[in-house]
């Protein structure tokens, strides 16, 4: 195994490195990367909670009596509003003087939310309601497939966010368009609007049928995201990123058997977690 490292034409960490130590190196690289599959399958599992809250109380059961599945193409916009989120369109985007980022990219809003605290009136005084409503801005200008995706995109925003309103109005303005450097919470909402638009077990039911139906070796990559296009109403480039991000969640899956991601420990009576008692 020496021999092998040392006859390596380049890389020289392999030559100086201890097989042992390298390979110690590459497992915490894959573990690293199995904690990632693991919050790709988590924010799909979330999307797919919303579409079966969504379809079980808006469409009508199944003759059989069970709850209405989630089909393609998924209804963002009534999702909105089933969330209290009333639809704007407006112009947004100004493409002749895009805005330059801190990191030199460009960057063009393309959406914002607004969300608040729902209040109502009770005996003179206004009280919190423990729910979030607001408005979606989408950009006029957009085409339909790509308003689709901003939407589902704030909606995600909406579901991952890590703090409620504060005061009366809270925005997001995000958004920014597919070419920008943008922060890690617009790669989650990326995420959550390919899983809401995507949703993992429509996507593996879908490329089954398509398989079935065109025999021939090999299936044609292209033709299938064109599929994908059509069914879920995206713009190409969405369908083509979305279906990446399927396809980590199946690896998650599969994995997930074998390796499961570790349970938080419970804590200890009387520490600083423990729960109050009554």
């Amino acid at each position: 195994m020496s021999a092998t490292y040392s006859n390596a034409p380049i890389f020289p960490e392999l030559r100086s490195t201890k097989p042992q130590q390298l390979i110690k190196d590459n497992r915490e690289l894959r573990d690293g990367f199995l904690d990632y599959l693991y919050v790709v399958e988590s924010i799909f599992h979330r999307a797919q909670q919303m579409l079966d809250e969504f379809f079980a109380q808006t469409r009508p059961a199944a003759p059989d009596g069970s709850p209405a599945q989630p089909c393609f193409p998924i209804p963002v916009r009534e999702i909105a509003k089933y969330c209290n989120f009333l639809l704007y369109e407006t112009e947004l985007a100004d493409l002749d003087s895009m805005e330059q980022d801190k990191d030199g990219g460009g960057r063009t809003t393309i959406a914002q939310m607004q969300m608040r605290e729902r209040r109502r009136r009770v005996d003179n005084s206004v009280q919190l309601e423990a729910e979030i409503a607001g408005s979606i801005i989408i950009d006029k200008n957009l085409g339909e497939n790509a308003k689709r995706f901003a939407i589902a995109h704030e909606l995600g925003h909406y579901v991952l966010r890590t703090q409620n309103p504060i005061g009366p109005l809270f925005i997001e303005d995000s958004c920014p368009g597919p070419f920008a450097y943008v922060p890690e919470k617009e790669f989650l909402a990326n995420e959550f609007a390919y899983a809401l638009l995507l949703p993992y077990s429509l996507v593996k039911e879908r490329k089954k049928r398509y398989e079935e139906e065109n025999q021939y070796n090999p299936l044609s990559y292209m033709d299938w995201i064109q599929v994908l296009e059509a069914e879920a109403q995206l713009p190409q480039y969405y369908a083509i990123l979305g279906y990446e991000e399927i396809k980590k969640c199946q690896l998650a899956e599969s994995r997930s058997q074998l390796s499961p991601p570790p349970e938080a420990p419970a804590p200890q009576e009387g520490g600083a977690d423990a729960a109050p008692q009554n």
